[in-house]
């Protein structure tokens, strides 16, 4: 069975092979129990009618401005959740956005109607031109998963060359990805990501998640609904410093730690904005905050915020990573000697970024990317997300762990989060509140903001 790319990238494939000696590899063998390829009749999927999907897909073309390119449609039907409702799953690609060669991958579930009608659960953005492409589907034990190839920074932006995989999961009606690289999530998806509903009053906030938001209320009527308004400040973000026309932006969040006034929570954000996708996540903490007129808002927490630099220098200088790059780097006299101050640390790791943990990742430039792991004791472990250097790896997760004394000024709360008396951390929160994400979505349909 041969697998379809987009018109335009195949066409720009070949060129590409010429240009840049890359081969184009388009003849796949797919499995049985792979989602059927569409070619050029109309067929009947299993589960609906081909014509059927072939409006609701018309609808997203036209909303974009864009066309399908029909040959790399991949379509499956199955059961995602405990419903035991047969759903269809599509993955599908749109191309020439306002008449360029932009070309982008969407996965779409829809429920499927007695009626034989589609109606649209979810869908996300998964792939595009620079980035990656799937070259099959299936469904596998409620899960989906996907078969990408994936742009490496010395692939022509035509030919992808790295082989890569992806796996979702349908809950509560969206897709969510299974982080298997994230020592925080389970290894393996042997079961759906859940909600576990959780609420409690921690401090002076009464806090709420039920798997779509994370509310914080102070008992006078004003609410903060964190994750919702941190991700709609990230799009203004980029509308303020990007062209943001046509971009869209996809933010999926998840509870680790409450802790009096401090928050960690898990974040992804991706962007897929001018032909490209950029993907990130971090872990990060906030500090809930009483507004002069009772409301309820939020801010960063960094780690000098909470810690005296001399226990920084010494935490991070302890963490095995960080003493090998910083032994290497004086071994071959780049640096005269070990740092002194935790100022001095962090500008050695912005100014020797491909000495530190070995390439691959690299750490925020604020350092501050973490969340409130576990208390042992009068000790507070914490987890620093690392970001990796490649932009196909996007998705890799790995971390420091930094031990540090218990700050005075959190010491209360954090021992009633550890306790579970008030609050929890990190290493409860399955348990706690599940391991699934609440998910948000937005299209930009306005230019640059001065």
């Amino acid at each position: 069975m041969r697998t379809h790319l987009p018109r335009t990238f195949l066409i720009i494939c070949m060129l590409g092979a010429l240009l840049f000696a890359a081969g184009c590899s388009i003849e796949q063998a797919v499995p049985n129990q792979m989602a059927n390829d569409v070619g050029a009749a109309d067929p009947h999927y299993g589960c609906v009618e081909g014509n059927t999907l072939d409006s609701a897909i018309a609808g997203f073309a036209r909303d974009e401005k864009a066309e399908e390119s029909r040959e790399a449609r991949k379509v499956a039907c199955g059961v995602l959740d405990a419903s035991g409702d047969e759903m269809l799953v599509v993955v599908f690609s749109l191309e020439g956005f306002n008449g360029g060669n932009l070309w982008r991958q969407y996965l779409a579930v829809f429920r499927v109607e007695a009626t034989n009608s589609l109606t649209l659960a979810t869908k996300r953005m998964i792939g595009g031109k620079n980035y990656q492409t799937v070259e099959s589907m299936r469904i596998d034990s409620n899960t989906i998963l996907l078969d990408t190839m994936e742009n490496i920074p010395t692939d022509a932006s035509c030919c992808p060359s790295r082989p890569g995989t992806m796996q979702f999961a349908f809950v509560n009606g969206r897709l969510v990805s299974d982080q298997l690289n994230d020592p925080a999530q389970p290894s393996a998806h042997s079961e759906e990501p859940m909600v576990q509903n959780w609420s409690g009053r921690v401090g002076e906030f009464d806090y709420r998640w039920d798997g779509n938001d994370f509310e914080v209320s102070s008992g006078k009527g004003k609410t903060l609904r964190l994750f919702s308004t941190d991700a709609k400040s990230r799009v203004q973000v980029e509308q303020t410093t990007n062209d943001a026309k046509g971009c869209s932006f996809s933010s999926y969040y998840r509870p680790l730690a409450v802790a009096g006034s401090l928050v960690s929570f898990d974040i992804e954000f991706s962007t897929l904005c001018g032909g490209a996708i950029d993907n990130s996540w971090g872990y990060s903490t906030i500090k809930i905050i009483k507004g002069q007129e009772g409301e309820l808002v939020f801010d960063g927490v960094s780690l000098s915020d909470i810690f005296p630099d001399t226990e920084l220098l010494q935490a991070f200088s302890r963490e095995p990573k960080i003493s090998h790059s910083i032994s290497k780097l004086i071994s071959v006299r780049k640096i005269g000697g070990a740092p002194g101050t935790f100022t001095e640390l962090k500008r050695l790791m912005a100014k020797f970024p491909n000495d530190f943990l070995g390439g691959r990742y690299y750490l925020a430039d604020s350092i501050d990317s973490f969340a409130l792991r576990s208390v042992d004791g009068e000790q507070l472990t914490l987890w620093i997300s690392l970001l990796p250097t490649a932009p196909p790896e996007a998705a890799l997760r790995d971390h420091l762990e930094l031990t540090l004394p218990l700050p005075p000024k959190y010491r209360d709360a954090l021992l009633a989060a550890s306790s579970r008396k008030a609050g929890f951390v990190m290493q409860d929160a399955d348990s706690v509140v599940g391991d699934a994400f609440a998910e948000f979505e937005f299209t930009s349909r306005t230019t640059k903001t001065q």
